[in-house]
């Protein structure tokens, strides 16, 4: 499972603007079956356009969608600048808003506000998020990881990690975090790394894991990263994890982790060719993933629950390029790679979450 981005919910209740439903309780032993119910996107609108973004939620059994679920929620309030992902732990979800310095938690059933957290310099500009043990960890931009109580809902600590972190995951008790130094790209990312904190003893050491780390993943044992490259003459590439040793897997700008299966969109940039296939953990292809992709990949997620295949997608302009400032759209797959279903998004869509409810078997 992507431990970023799932979370198991005991009861089904309707929701008034939203997808799916969630609780804080879980399913005592083999009595309940998981089932999904719908699925969130977080839009990343254009900042430099004055483009809003928002979450557009999507309702599996019925097929409906609500285009700006956030505002629609709470009286037309505003997200704010730049929302980059969203992860639902219990009966809460966590919104990271980068460029407005916020984070949302908000009721997943409802995405009503619940509070507003502001983190403080100079820890600032959340980024993205993991969770363990009733803790909810999130990677700012500013350079360091914070936990968030979630009971209290505020941050309870803090660490140093490297410049411009990405992406988190959590693998036993160790939390990986990619170190882009993305703003320093015309010095070719040389300050990017690897962090490893270690979640017991709250201390933190930097391994090298390729130019650009941005994405990572992990099912609890195994941890992947993408090192992004200079998006010229260095690809993209998936690398393998496994203490202080990295290996390349294949080449790859998106993925996606479920059980023991890899799932790698390799859409390199200004290139017209794009990869979907499916690999085990040693880096060996499984399968092709999808019967037929999508104009431009931006995000790929894998129900841990169903198997299903989210990818969402920008459109492509007749000049062969993504259309940024126009509307996407998701395309939702079976795990055989087969159509499902699609739907219409926001702009700038970056990031998605599926939600699951139980009932009683």
């Amino acid at each position: 499972m992507k431990m970023n981005k799932i979370v198991y919910a005991a009861m089904f209740a309707a929701a008034l603007t939203t997808a799916a439903s969630c609780s804080d309780d879980e399913p005592n032993g083999g009595d309940f079956v998981d089932f999904t119910t719908g699925v969130y996107v977080v839009n990343n609108g254009v900042q430099t356009g004055n483009v809003p973004g928002g979450i557009t939620s999507y309702n599996i059994e019925d097929g409906t969608s609500v285009l700006d679920a956030f505002a629609a929620a709470n009286a037309g309030t505003s997200i704010g600048d730049t929302p980059q992902s969203a992860i639902i732990h219990g009966s809460k979800m966590y919104i990271a808003v980068t460029a407005s310095n916020l984070i949302w938690v908000v009721d997943a059933n409802s995405l009503r506000i619940i509070k507003s957290i502001k983190p403080e310099a100079p820890m600032t500009e959340p980024r993205a998020f993991a969770a363990k043990d009733g803790k909810v960890y999130v990677s700012m931009y500013s350079g360091h990881v914070a936990s968030i109580d979630t009971i209290s809902m505020s941050i309870d600590r803090s660490i140093e990690v490297g410049p411009n972190p990405e992406e988190i995951a959590i693998a036993g008790s160790t939390l990986y975090c990619a170190n882009s130094d993305g703003m320093n790209w015309e010095n070719s990312y040389g300050n990017c790394s690897l962090s490893l904190v270690d979640l017991d003893f709250w201390t933190e050491r930097k391994i090298q894991a390729g130019l650009n780390p941005t994405k990572v993943v992990s099912n609890g044992t195994d941890v992947f990263v993408i090192a992004m490259g200079n998006y010229s003459d260095i690809p993209a590439t998936v690398k393998k994890i496994n203490g202080t040793t990295v290996t390349d897997v294949c080449p790859g700008t998106l993925m996606d982790i479920r059980g023991n299966e890899l799932y790698v969109i390799d859409a390199p940039s200004g290139s017209e060719t794009v990869s979907y296939t499916v690999y085990n953990m040693l880096g060996n292809k499984v399968r092709d993933m999808v019967a037929e992709g999508v104009e431009s990949p931006s995000d790929i997620t894998v129900d841990p629950v169903s198997g299903d295949i989210l990818i969402l997608s920008y459109h492509m302009g007749s000049s062969g390029w993504a259309l940024y400032s126009d509307p996407c759209y998701a395309r939702l797959y079976k795990n055989d790679g087969t159509s499902r279903a699609s739907f219409d998004t926001g702009v700038g869509s970056i990031n998605a979450v599926f939600c699951h409810s139980a009932v009683r078997k």
